[in-house]
């Protein structure tokens, strides 16, 4: 990479990235990242709601954009502390964190099986329909259709 082709690509990082906040991400066990990893996929999740077509829980809009400019001012997430503390992020605090490793054939063959056993054709097929769409509203479809 040239000294030109380094400097086109470090531009499109936003003006408030600095790499030196993530420091402390160095000593962060599984739990400490599991609970940083959720409480973004809560603000990805509601943003693509407030996207959607027909957006629910307004009310969550607002502590959500609060911590997304709280992360970008230090990235790490306080245990109950505002904005994290929210009723929004509430989930956040309750998910068990799972022992990691790499997923196999077997693995994939095994969650596959399951699911195929669990629907009637009729629901795998309306399944397979919603799962192969990547837009927003066919993901919170299928959340709203498995309630």
């Amino acid at each position: 990479m040239t000294p030109t082709s380094k400097r086109r690509h470090l531009k499109v990082l936003p003006e408030w990235f600095d790499l030196m906040k993530y420091e402390r991400a160095a000593v962060l066990d599984a739990e400490g990242w599991n609970f940083q990893i959720a409480i973004r996929s809560t603000c990805f999740d509601h943003l693509c709601v407030m996207r959607s077509p027909k957006p629910y829980l307004t009310e969550w809009d607002g502590p959500i954009l609060k911590a997304l400019q709280t992360l970008r001012s230090n990235p790490f997430a306080a245990f109950n502390s505002p904005p994290f503390d929210h009723v929004a992020f509430s989930w956040c605090y309750e998910t068990p964190v799972a022992a990691v490793r790499s997923m196999t054939r077997s693995d994939l063959y095994n969650i596959d099986l399951a699911v195929r056993l669990g629907f009637t054709p009729v629901e795998a097929k309306l399944y397979h329909e919603l799962v192969t769409d990547e837009s927003p509203l066919a993901i919170v479809s299928v959340v709203n259709f498995a309630e």
